[in-house]
């Protein structure tokens, strides 16, 4: 199973990172799909894993021929470096499984937006303020037969 989600690095908390944790224990051969952080983020991700007893490999990021002008997503004015480019969306709607939300302190409706027309089905976690709810409002209103909202971090893994 390829998971994926394509939020910004600081929209990740502890929580959610032990919670991505469990879904990919829980699956074997799993892995979960990331944009291209900054090279801190990353190593921060993977020493998450080792710290957890998983393969660093199994949190795979974007090949760098994939980003937008090396990053920088021209169709944002500059702005959302993080942005994914036409071929990151592309490349994930022929090949992820289930996308991943980043909530609930924030959500990534803009990048789930794309795969779920893409018909990658979600899954978000319903967050108590605004911005951490969008994900789940926008899963449940375009795709209400191929998309889970979790309550809690449990129900989420």
């Amino acid at each position: 199973v390829l998971f994926c989600s394509f939020g910004e690095a600081y929209k990740l908390d502890a929580q959610m990172l032990r919670t991505w944790t469990r879904i990919l224990e829980r699956t074997p051969n799993s892995n979960l799909w990331l944009p291209r952080y900054n090279a801190l983020a990353e190593e921060n991700l993977r020493v998450h894993l080792r710290l957890h007893g998983l393969d660093e490999s199994r949190f795979v990021f974007s090949p760098p021929a994939l980003r937008c002008l090396g990053g920088r997503c021209t169709r944002h004015n500059g702005k959302g470096s993080l942005i994914l480019s036409d071929s990151e969306y592309l490349a994930a709607s022929l090949t992820a499984d289930i996308y991943l939300d980043t909530g609930p302190l924030m959500s990534s409706p803009l990048a789930m937006a794309s795969l779920v027309w893409a018909a990658v089905p979600g899954v978000a976690l319903a967050g108590e303020r605004a911005k951490a709810r969008s994900g789940a409002g926008f899963l449940l209103s375009t795709s209400p037969g191929s998309c889970f909202v979790a309550c809690s971090f449990d129900e989420y893994a």
